[in-house]
């Protein structure tokens, strides 16, 4: 992840209406969305009023991420086994006793079933998720859609990660949903898609495996950035600007963000410190820590 390396850290809304994008694919579901918060910053980006200027970038980065989850279609039924993405048909795929079959023609021949999930709206759909999930698996889906602003150019990906976990106890459940053994549901997990944080103290301790990477499942994938940046072969030095709120709770994750050139003009900070740290740290800790851990 060393292209990443570097990078400053600010924030603006696309001010979207992700609920009025539709679709019953999720990884199709994200990509859009994804596109529609692209489209807004964009517009953002060229309004006279803007702080950051269209010209002065170089990259803009928009993604989302949901959580998807298989219902068992039988007690007796073989339990379901996690999607996997196939980047050259740009398509989640399903195992069909043993062959991969792309997920619209699984789904639409009723051969597996498949659950979007956003964030719990209430107590009780928070449980009934993490209810599902034990001794079970759920998946993050995740789109990454890079705009190159002086050639136009746009690329996207899809960062699937599935978490495995152990039964999963009622008290667990609680104390997730209610910090402090509070009586206001004020946990993260009701913040998150899917309701669960995989580094939950508690939740912790059940998760049995990961296929793919934590990161991922926080939200962003620091690989998969990496893999868009080489892809559109930037040689430049570049900063990152944060333009939405996490989608999930966690300060790794970030809807839309943009890649700014760097200005050998200095600003004056407290402390003597840099530009990139300052922000890093008024925002956000999380997102570069892997980073640095991933040279």
């Amino acid at each position: 992840d060393s292209t990443l390396r570097g990078m400053s850290l600010s924030s603006i809304d696309p001010d979207i209406d992700e609920k009025a994008i539709r679709h019953p694919m999720p990884d199709t579901l994200c990509v859009a969305i994804g596109k529609a918060k692209l489209e807004a910053v964009i517009e953002k980006l060229k309004a006279p009023s803007s702080s950051i200027k269209l010209e002065d970038v170089e990259y803009i980065v928009a993604g989302d991420q949901l959580a998807i989850y298989q219902p068992h279609t039988s007690p007796t039924a073989t339990p379901p086994t996690p999607f996997v993405y196939n980047a050259t048909l740009d398509t989640l795929m399903a195992s069909i006793d043993g062959a991969a079959v792309p997920l619209p023609e699984a789904v639409a021949k009723g051969l597996v079933n498949v659950e979007i999930r956003e964030k719990p709206e209430t107590v009780e759909e928070c449980k009934k998720f993490l209810g599902n999930y034990s001794d079970s698996f759920v998946q993050t889906v995740a789109s990454i859609v890079m705009y190159h602003v002086p050639t136009g150019r746009t690329v996207h990906t899809v960062d699937v990660n599935t978490v495995f976990f152990s039964t999963i106890p009622e008290s667990t459940m609680t104390s997730m949903i209610f910090k402090n053994g509070g009586e206001v549901p004020n946990g993260d997990c009701m913040s998150c898609c899917g309701g669960f944080v995989v580094e939950d103290p508690n939740l912790s301790k059940c998760v049995v495996r990961i296929h793919g990477r934590i990161e991922g499942v926080q939200g962003m994938n620091p690989a998969k950035l990496d893999g868009l940046i080489n892809q559109l072969k930037t040689q430049k030095k570049l900063s990152l600007i944060h333009i939405s709120e996490p989608t999930r709770l966690l300060s790794i994750s970030y809807a839309v963000f943009c890649l700014k050139k760097k200005k050998s003009r200095k600003l004056k900070l407290q402390n003597n410190s840099q530009p990139h740290l300052l922000l890093l740290i008024s925002i956000s800790t999380f997102y570069f820590q892997p980073l640095r851990h991933n040279t």
